[in-house]
């Protein structure tokens, strides 16, 4: 190379202003996250490349002091300034690289942290959605190292496994700045729900109530995506259960494994929520008790009670079919019922419909879903339980049908005594249940679950159920509009003279 006779530094001053300009113009955030994007590599090669354009603009000064080394002429009609534009062009093309994708490492965990909490407090929350997402993998990682590993670290480098546990304390701190607030979760719920379902994965890492703050963020906006999936969920499987497809990307990471959804315990969230807004939400009481509308066709779909008690029906199912020996909480349907009886509206005698309003056919809704659960053991397929679940103790392939039972009885003793439903509506709800009963019997392979549903609706759980409430089940029994539920169900009527007979516990 032969370097040019006069010194033009108007390129570097250039380069420089721009540098100055552009860092004095970014934000806080984006000083944090330039830092966060390019490791101590990157800046030596800004640095290297910086040198050398110095190198190539002081060309002249370095060869009168012998400093200069030279690869021979200039080709392709370059000289200094065009290679330095070159150089620059170079780096920066290489930092909008590395700034769209930056690798989160042990020792960036720290300025990662302070990124988090900076677009947290700023409410750039789609900005952080966009952070945290490719990261979220090596931030688990960097959190839950096995501890085999930490020992053997610690014996051979007290100094590595030091950084690596600052790393984590770091990396823990940021996940839970995010999973703990829920202005952040509801968000996300929104906007980024897949992202939610892979942040409910690390609770076990991180405590905090996130599931609860996102099933509340779904429920509670018929915008949500959980409202599209319900709705477009409708297809049955066998019996009353629902296809769960995988593109329904929320319902399938809940209730696909019905384990899963026992440990986490989604049933809690979901039925906390449904009670506090049976409970308190007076907006939502009001609507309820309004007439029934176009509620059956269209509006129950928005509608965060029927989603609410709907999602049991999905999650319950699953947990009959994969041979689950826990009732997943289906009691919490009693609560519900408890709830919307408390809230109605004392039914008009003069009403000829089938639901007076919302309230009255969501409780005959809670009735119909658990006679569906109760009669869904009859396609129960083996083959689909997992191994895990046929091995425990005292298995039992009909547990949760039973249970369902044990619901019924419960719901009955809410329903049949109050005055708020007219004889009509009870007899309805008692038509529900008989029905279910002669469907059940005609099985012989459900015995048993026609067995305890006649326990558990006349006498109660434990023979707890009070005298008043078995003259009434007798009463409304023998005026049923339907004379062979009668003539099918002479078991029931006897099963109920019986239970008035015995001595309530």
């Amino acid at each position: 190379m032969t370097p040019p006779t006069k010194i033009d530094t108007s390129s570097l001053l250039t380069i420089l202003g721009v540098i100055a300009a552009v860092w004095a113009l970014i934000t806080p955030n984006a000083r944090l996250r330039l830092r966060f994007c390019l490791a101590w590599w990157d800046w030596l090669i800004v640095g290297f490349a910086f040198l050398l354009s110095n190198y190539l603009v002081f060309a002249p000064a370095l060869k009168s002091l012998d400093l200069y080394f030279s690869f021979g002429p200039w080709k392709w009609g370059l000289d200094s300034s065009s290679a330095v534009y070159l150089i620059s062009l170079a780096v920066a093309i290489y930092i909008l690289f590395r700034l769209k994708n930056p690798k989160l490492s042990i020792g960036r965990t720290g300025i990662f942290r302070e990124l988090v909490e900076n677009l947290h407090l700023t409410k750039r929350y789609d900005d952080l959605a966009q952070l945290l997402a490719p990261q979220l993998e090596k931030l688990i990682s960097i959190i839950d190292r096995p501890v085999k590993n930490r020992l053997c670290d610690k014996i051979a480098n007290n100094l590595r496994i030091s950084n690596r546990e600052t790393a984590a304390e770091h990396a823990h701190e940021a996940l839970l700045n995010i999973v703990s607030s829920p202005e952040l979760t509801n968000h996300f719920a929104l906007a980024h729900p897949s992202l939610c379902l892979e942040l409910i994965k690390i609770e076990p890492i991180v405590r905090s109530d996130f599931t609860s703050n996102f099933i509340s963020a779904l429920l509670g906006s018929p915008n949500s995506r959980l409202y599209v999936e319900l709705k477009n969920n409708l297809n049955v499987s066998r019996g009353h259960r629902l296809l769960i497809p995988k593109n329904n990307r929320i319902l399938h990471f809940f209730f696909s494994n019905a384990n899963f959804a026992a440990d986490l315990a989604i049933y809690r969230d979901i039925g906390d929520y449904l009670y506090w807004r049976l409970d308190e939400d007076e907006k939502i009481i009001a609507a309820l008790n309004k007439s029934l509308g176009s509620y059956y066709d269209a509006s129950k779909y928005k509608c965060p009670i029927y989603s609410g008690v709907t999602l049991f029906e999905i999650m319950v199912h699953e947990g009959i079919h994969q041979g689950l020996q826990d009732h997943l909480w289906l009691h919490y349907y009693s609560y519900f019922a408890r709830k919307i009886i408390k809230n109605m509206n004392r039914q008009s005698d003069e009403y000829s419909g089938e639901w007076e309003t919302p309230f009255h056919f969501l409780l005959c809704h809670l009735f119909s879903v658990a006679t569906d659960w109760a009669e869904q053991c009859e396609w129960i397929d083996e083959k689909e339980i997992p191994q895990e679940n046929k091995d425990i103790n005292n298995f039992d392939l009909h547990y949760i049908s039973k249970e369902a039972t044990k619901l019924l009885g419960a719901m009955l003793q809410l329903v049949m005594p109050n005055k708020k439903l007219t004889l009509k509506s009870r007899k309805h709800i008692l038509d529900i249940v008989v029905s279910c009963y002669i469907r059940l019997k005609r099985n012989k392979k459900l015995k048993d679950v026609a067995d305890s549903l006649l326990i558990f609706t006349t006498r109660g759980e434990g023979n707890s159920a009070p005298p008043h409430y078995r003259r009434e089940l007798l009463e409304i029994f023998n005026t049923l509009d339907d004379y062979r539920l009668r003539t099918d169900a002479p078991e029931f009527r006897a099963a109920i003279e019986s239970a008035i007979q015995a001595r309530p516990n």
